[in-house]
């Protein structure tokens, strides 16, 4: 094999992994599209093991490790608009929507 080869084969492995990273992009897109309960911006109650309760706004939505759906929360603000911080509730045991 001489480098012209090389740099051939490089360049086809190359465009085959671009290939397939944009298909897993577009499956993950079209999974988070047709499998989520609520949709980014959308007012939601979490509630806790311990029974308290917050209101917040989905914000990002992203598929986790264990392909389940991850939702980013953002508190909401005294005057009722989305908080540009977003809150990590790890351990929360129900999310229902307010917006319905």
């Amino acid at each position: 094999m001489d480098i012209k080869e090389y740099t051939k084969q490089n360049a086809q492995i190359n465009e085959s992994i671009k290939a397939l990273q944009n298909q897993k992009k577009r499956l993950k897109s079209e999974y988070i599209e047709t499998c989520a309960e609520f949709k980014r911006g959308e007012k939601v109650e979490v509630s806790f093991r311990n029974g308290t309760k917050k209101e917040a706004f989905i914000g990002n939505i992203s598929v986790g490790f264990n392909n389940k759906l991850k939702y980013d929360f953002h508190k909401v603000k005294n005057d009722g608009t989305a908080s540009q911080h977003q809150h990590h509730f790890y351990i929360y045991e129900s999310v229902k929507s307010l917006d319905k």
